[in-house]
């Protein structure tokens, strides 16, 4: 495990109780108890990890095979790396993902403990993603990504606010959570995002796209760029939850909707379209029709 950390260099520390291998066909690489932590990263446990290379792919100058971690989060994750399609600029590489019973409350704890969030996320979740890269950044990646989560949930947590004091969230509990979307020319274009149902205190959709190019930097680095959004918002607050907003002082947030709002005998219903030139700028917002 040293030697290992050593060579993988930048901080980053792997250790593990016991390895073993397999040189039935296909050959496999298993550790037990293993931890991952990279600086700026959360770490990652598992019980157990096994690889298993694709030797044709790797005598063609190419990574190939297939992860399995179990344990992770208190879930599964399986990632396979194979030979894609051929373009102009060369051959793409396609990693397929399925990511099964992810506890949510282990994976934002990982994440509080590397001060990358101040909040937690309750739930599991499953996830299907593939994806189609260039390993030179020539070309933008395509992706097509599913998720669903199930009895989700997010205690309240204190937000600072300058000028203003500490403004305390409400608990949110949403009953239904499924994302679809694909990412293709240097856009995410989110096809349904649904969250919560009626009976939640809060639910609503999203759709839309935002841009974001993927490039590598002269000194190898890859970084993404943001681009132009456009996302079609709708969102139901119940009556109880208006209360409840009101009274932490969080039903500020909603002014800047305020125009958007339809009274029904459940609670109030937004519907909005939020367009920017890049993703962090001032949003222009029109009704939708």
């Amino acid at each position: 495990a040293t030697t290992v950390s050593r060579a993988l260099g930048d901080g980053t520390a792997i250790d593990f109780q016991a390895a073993s291998l397999s040189w039935a066909f296909p050959i496999a690489l298993k550790l037990e108890a293993v931890e991952v932590d990279r600086p700026g990263l959360p770490s990652l446990q598992a019980e157990s990890m096994v690889a298993k290379p694709s030797i044709g792919a790797l005598l063609g100058g190419n990574p190939g095979g297939t992860v399995e971690a179990d344990g992770i989060y208190n879930g599964q994750i399986k990632v396979s790396v194979s030979n894609g399609k051929k373009t102009e600029a060369g051959s793409r590489q396609d990693v397929q993902a399925n990511l099964t019973e992810i506890e949510l409350g282990e994976l934002t704890k990982a994440f509080r403990r590397a001060g990358l969030i101040g909040f937690s996320v309750l739930g599991t979740v499953d996830s299907t993603a593939m994806l189609s890269i260039d390993p030179a950044m020539r070309e933008q990646p395509e992706a097509d990504v599913s998720l669903q989560g199930k009895s989700l949930g997010v205690p309240s947590f204190s937000v600072p606010i300058p000028n203003f004091g500490a403004l305390q969230t409400p608990t949110l509990q949403f009953s239904r959570f499924e994302f679809k979307g694909k990412m293709n020319e240097g856009k995410i274009q989110i096809e349904d995002f649904l969250f919560g149902q009626s009976s939640d205190p809060l639910s609503g959709r999203i759709r839309g796209e935002i841009g974001m190019m993927v490039e590598r930097t002269q000194n190898g680095q890859v970084v993404t760029k943001p681009g132009a959004l456009d996302l079609r918002i709708e969102f139901t607050v119940s009556k109880g939850m208006n209360e409840s907003l009101t009274k932490s002082g969080a039903a500020l947030a909603l002014m800047v909707v305020e125009k958007f709002k339809k009274p029904g005998p459940d609670g109030d219903r937004y519907a909005f379209r939020a367009q920017a030139p890049v993703m962090g700028a001032p949003p222009t917002l029109s009704a939708l029709p």
